[in-house]
């Protein structure tokens, strides 16, 4: 539904084009989030460390804060 109305915006739909800058900006921040995700656990899946939260590169990853 959200896409047919995307769709068929003009350059006078103000209320819309608002609406999918917002719906873009929300995308960059779920693909930095998922981005950040998959790095990490491709560095926990390298790591020799036992455990892996001991892996100097994990580490650094939980203590820069959560990805959310």
């Amino acid at each position: 539904m959200q896409i047919a109305r995307f769709l068929v915006a003009t350059p006078g739909d103000a209320e819309l084009r608002e609406r999918m800058a917002e719906k873009a900006r929300e995308l960059e921040r779920d693909i930095d989030r998922l981005t950040r995700m998959r790095d990490s656990l491709w560095r926990a899946s390298t790591c020799t460390r036992t455990p892996l939260v001991e892996c100097p590169e994990f580490k650094t990853r939980i203590e820069s804060g959560p990805i959310t």
